[in-house]
C-alpha cells in the first residue's frame, strides 16, 4: 500500500482505498495482493508517466491477471506494452496507422485503457487471432504484446467493471 501511494502520489487518506483496491483486485482475479505489489513495482512507474492512474493502472494488472499473467511479469508487459505505445519505432507508428489504431488522443495524451481496448476490438474485428496477434506484436512488442491481448480480450466493459469494483470499501 506505501508504495503504491508513493509511487502514485496517493495521499494517506486514502490509504484504506488502495488497500481495498488492491485486495478487490486479488479477490476477483487468481492473483493475490503481492502478485498486484510486484505488477506495480514493475510497471507502475511507467503507468504513472503515461498517465493512468491508481485505479486504472490496477484495472489493466486486473485484466492481465484474468489472461493467467501476474506478479512482476505482469508489471514488464505493462510497461513494455505502455513504453512501446508512447514512443513507437517508425514500423510501429506505420503498424498503428495502417490499422487505423490511436493511442493518444489529439491533445497527445495517452487514452483511457477503456478506449484503448474498445479501439483494439473495433479496429482488428476482421482478422483472424493469428493476425492480431502479429499486429499487437507488433505494435507492443514481445513482452507489452500480453498487455494489448489482456486488453482486447476483457474488452471495455469489463475494464469499466473492473475500475468500478475498484471503489468498493471495507
Amino acid at each position: 500500500t506505501a508504495n503504491a501511494m508513493n509511487l502514485f502520489k496517493i495521499q494517506g487518506k486514502d490509504a484504506g482505498h488502495v488497500a481495498d483496491a488492491l485486495a478487490t483486485a486479488a479477490n476477483v482475479t487468481t492473483g493475490d495482493v503481492k502478485d498486484f505489489g510486484m505488477a506495480l513495482t514493475q510497471g507502475g512507474a511507467a503507468a504513472r508517466s503515461a498517465g493512468l492512474s491508481f485505479d486504472e493502472t490496477v484495472a489493466a494488472l486486473e485484466a492481465l491477471a484474468a489472461s493467467g499473467t501476474k506478479g512482476s511479469d505482469a508489471g514488464t508487459s505493462l510497461k513494455t506494452a505502455l513504453l512501446q505505445l508512447i514512443s513507437p519505432t517508425k514500423q510501429q507508428a506505420d503498424a498503428s496507422k495502417a490499422a487505423g489504431i490511436s493511442f493518444q488522443d489529439q491533445h497527445g495524451n495517452m487514452k483511457s485503457l477503456v478506449d484503448i481496448s474498445a479501439t483494439l476490438r473495433q479496429q482488428t474485428d476482421g482478422m483472424t487471432k493469428t493476425q492480431r496477434t502479429a499486429l499487437f506484436a507488433t505494435l507492443a512488442g514481445t513482452d507489452g504484446v500480453r498487455t494489448l491481448l489482456a486488453l482486447y480480450d476483457a474488452g471495455p466493459s469489463k475494464l469499466k467493471g473492473f475500475e468500478q469494483g475498484l471503489a468498493k470499501t471495507g
